[in-house]
């Protein structure tokens, strides 16, 4: 049995499609079923029905994947480990961290890691910090850099490599603007600019306010602090922000007690043996 044919039976049943595997592998399609049908052959199971639009995994395909994701990981950690034995690092760290970490708290560890190991390709996928857990579990992506969840999955390791405050705030000019007495109820008659339930920031807020019974009128433009920046620049609603995005538009609602510090961290698989580029970006993420 062959790395190469686990390897393609691993990219095509990730695609969904032959032809996007073939291509991601740099094979013709003909060559990359040709390694499938010869893994079946092997085994003596179908690994994939054959559709017109593409391929779905057979019962035997879903039981045989973990398995060999397991083993093209631990090749290409040996592969990685041989490689480096000159002590120049080389290889693919494919990294998961949402736009807002990756500007105000990664940009310096990028900057070094890449300056330091140049001959390793580092692959940066912007996502929600939920949707990169999702990657990692799914195992599409290495390491994701992402605000510690309120809920961690038991398959990860979490490595905190900082943190930040989150603030209450609104546009000045905002009828909130200025007022030195505020609680939840009053906040709660105004409309909130926040992500959607699925983001970890927007849990927080909402255990906040259902454990005092108090319902929110929320808009939901973006998952991005950027987006959600900007929105609340107009004065169309408060949001939580992070206390670095804060500037001269902004008023600081007086809402000191419920303010929360997030934990950053950098999180991989448990199950998935690490290659020595992406143990030494955890490396540089924790001098953040």
């Amino acid at each position: 049995m062959k790395i190469s044919a686990l390897q393609a039976f691993v990219i095509a049943a990730r695609e969904g499609s032959f032809s996007g595997a073939a291509e991601l592998l740099h094979l013709t399609q003909p060559g990359l079923s040709k390694r499938i049908v010869t893994l079946e052959n092997e085994l003596k199971y179908p690994l994939f029905d054959r559709l017109s639009n593409g391929v779905l995994l057979t019962e035997a395909g879903r039981l045989l994947l973990p398995h060999a994701e397991a083993i093209v990981d631990r090749a290409g950690a040996m592969k990685a480990a041989l490689i480096n034995l000159d002590n120049e690092l080389s290889g693919l760290v494919r990294v998961g961290t949402t736009q807002h970490i990756a500007l105000y708290h990664l940009q310096e560890a990028l900057q070094r890691f890449s300056q330091h190991y140049s001959h390793v390709e580092l692959n940066i996928d912007f996502l929600s910090s939920a949707e990169a857990e999702r990657k990692l579990l799914a195992g599409q992506l290495d390491l994701a850099c992402i605000t510690e969840p309120l809920a961690p999955q038991p398959q990860l390791d979490y490595q905190r490599i900082g943190d930040e405050k989150l603030v209450f705030v609104v546009a000045k000019g905002h009828a909130l603007s200025g007022i030195e007495r505020l609680t939840l109820k009053d906040l709660a008659q105004f409309r909130a600019i926040l992500p959607s339930p699925q983001a970890f920031t927007r849990q927080y807020v909402d255990q906040v306010f259902r454990e005092r019974e108090i319902a929110l009128e929320v808009m939901e433009p973006s998952d991005y602090f950027e987006v959600l920046r900007i929105m609340t620049a107009t004065g169309m609603g408060w949001s939580l922000l992070a206390e670095g995005m804060v500037d001269e538009r902004f008023y600081r609602l007086p809402l000191a007690e419920f303010e929360i510090r997030r934990g950053l961290v950098v999180a991989h698989h448990r199950e998935r043996t690490l290659s020595p580029a992406c143990l030494q970006f955890m490396q540089h993420c924790s001098q953040l």
